[in-house]
């Protein structure tokens, strides 16, 4: 149960971060930083480290433009990579992220406040996409 409860929390984590850094604005382009970077997306990843305007040679080897359109698969592979980065570097990988601490640590769980009675129910209510047909009689 604990692993599933690690799982969900890890994905409300990342709800969170989007909420504080973008407020869900695929499209968004943040102010320019004090060391002349900016982010992009609705994760708000930097153009420092991590996209370029070629796509080539930074981190998530993906162009900034592409963390600004609407299909987030490429902004949530380039979290998923600054996010393991990071927890190698200093154990927590969301710290990458300056909302993170303020907005987001040990309270991811408030977006789903109300949505189950326990930690039982969060397990009980997750039903699995694929079902088995039922064996003939």
């Amino acid at each position: 149960m604990k692993n599933c409860k690690t799982f969900i929390l890890f994905r409300l984590s990342r709800v969170c971060i989007a909420k504080h850094e973008s407020n869900f604005n695929t499209s968004a382009i943040g102010r320019l930083n004090g060391d002349g970077s900016e982010d992009h997306g609705l994760f708000q990843i930097s153009d420092l480290f991590w996209c370029s305007s070629t796509g080539q040679e930074k981190g998530c080897g993906l162009s900034c433009s592409e963390l600004e359109d609407n299909d987030i698969t490429d902004d949530v592979e380039c979290m998923l990579k600054i996010h393991e980065e990071h927890t190698f570097l200093n154990g927590d990988g969301f710290f990458a992220w300056a909302v993170y601490r303020p907005h987001c640590q040990g309270r991811a769980e408030s977006y789903i406040d109300g949505c189950f009675n326990s930690d039982e129910n969060l397990i009980s209510n997750i039903r699995p996409a694929i079902t088995q047909p039922p064996k003939p009689t």
